[in-house]
């Protein structure tokens, strides 16, 4: 679109603020999940008829060889955006881009010199809902703002902390009137919000 419109010399990069990694399977089965940045590096692995190799090279990644039947995806062109997928049919091995820690879901960051025009344009391009504003107009971030997304995006999302309890296990109440009973945690778990619900058992009678 920016293309048609004669301006993509007006945008200078657009960044989902999420890791890139690639999904490598074999016979349907996840062998690896590596991220598209650092070293370049190459990976076999092996499918139904032999070995298919995987290179990953400057964030991008290509199949460099694979069984007899496979030239296509041998010859078939570097991926690097989520999505995209190179399917090695004969030997049944496959490598698949995808995004993950990401940092603000449903957003995009925009570098660019803002006009009307592409206001207008990004507003209009499918599955945009329009920007992040005030007064109708978009709000820049600040370049501290810029540096702490980018660096959250190399560590990667905040990992969830793991529960104390797990379903089933036991625990005793110190609080009156029930100290002298017992609880379980059960069913209503949640990891995100680090919460449990507990059945209480009174008289053989479980409460919850």
């Amino acid at each position: 679109m920016l293309e048609l419109n004669n301006m993509k010399h007006l945008v200078e990069k657009v960044l989902v603020p999420a890791e890139e990694k690639v999904v490598i399977k074999s016979m349907g089965k996840e062998r690896y999940r590596l991220s598209l940045k650092g070293a370049n590096r190459e990976i076999e692995v092996m499918g139904k008829k032999g070995v298919t190799k995987f290179v990953i090279e400057d964030g991008k990644v290509k199949v460099v060889e694979s069984v007899e039947g496979d030239e296509q995806c041998v010859s078939h062109s570097p991926i690097f955006k989520p999505g995209q997928k190179i399917q090695c049919k004969e030997n049944k091995t496959e490598a698949k881009i995808i995004l993950e820690n990401k940092i603000f879901p449903g957003y995009l960051l925009i570098k660019a010199e803002l006009n009307d025009d592409l206001i207008d344009l990004i507003k209009k391009t499918p599955y945009i809902i329009g920007f992040v504003s005030a007064g109708g107009f978009p709000v820049p971030l600040d370049e501290k703002d810029i540096k702490k997304v980018l660096g959250q995006i190399e560590k990667g999302a905040p990992k969830v902390k793991k529960l104390l309890f797990q379903k089933g296990d036991p625990g005793q109440s110190y609080r009156r009137p029930i100290h002298e009973f017992y609880r379980n945690s059960g069913r209503g778990n949640s990891r995100e919000r680090e919460t449990y619900r507990i059945y209480i058992n009174i008289w053989k009678v479980y409460t919850g």
